[in-house]
């Protein structure tokens, strides 16, 4: 991964249109048990996945510490 991963990459085709990023720093501390994982179909695109058993109590609550840590840019274009 790079300093700064960009969750949904806009499309580059598309310059006239308004587009929201979604960034997050590679050295956040992701919660035990989530990772990214790069997707195979679109470069620089990744997933947020769950890698190990865990009940949605605690999910919810590593959902809200990531979401602390991301930054995110409205209508950029």
């Amino acid at each position: 991964m790079t300093k700064w991963d960009c969750l949904s990459p806009p499309p580059t085709k598309i310059l006239s249109k308004s587009f929201d990023i979604f960034w997050i720093l590679e050295k956040a501390d992701i919660p035990k048990g989530m990772e990214f994982r790069e997707d195979r179909s679109k470069k620089g695109h990744y997933f947020l996945t769950v890698t190990e058993q865990m009940h949605v109590n605690k999910l919810v609550s590593n959902l809200k510490v990531i979401a602390q840590r991301m930054s995110v840019i409205r209508d950029a274009s």
